[in-house]
């Protein structure tokens, strides 16, 4: 199994590395500043498009049902589509 994550310092930390290595799973960390190299970021992109909040939501209580139903509105054709863009991106090189 590999993991492809970015450089963010959460997943370069001991207990990710443990995580991996329990799990007999390698760790591959893309380039700094390539988000297009990451399908995950082109998901978030639909889904953080799709938050719209209210003035007035202020607590997390208030905001979870709003970034629910924004995340429920990601499909699954998003999804292979994003894996695709990477791989359209990726292939030239």
């Amino acid at each position: 199994m590999i993991f492809v994550i970015d450089n963010a310092p959460i997943h370069k930390t001991e207990e990710v590395e443990k995580l991996c290595k329990n799990a007999k799973a390698r760790i591959v960390h893309t380039a700094p500043f390539s988000c297009e190299l990451n399908p995950i970021e082109v998901v978030f992109g639909f889904y953080k498009r799709r938050v719209h909040l209210p003035p007035d939501v202020a607590s997390p209580s208030t905001v979870v049902p709003f970034l629910d139903k924004a995340f429920r509105t990601v499909t699954q054709q998003e999804v292979s589509s994003s894996i695709n863009s990477v791989e359209t991106f990726v292939h030239p090189l």
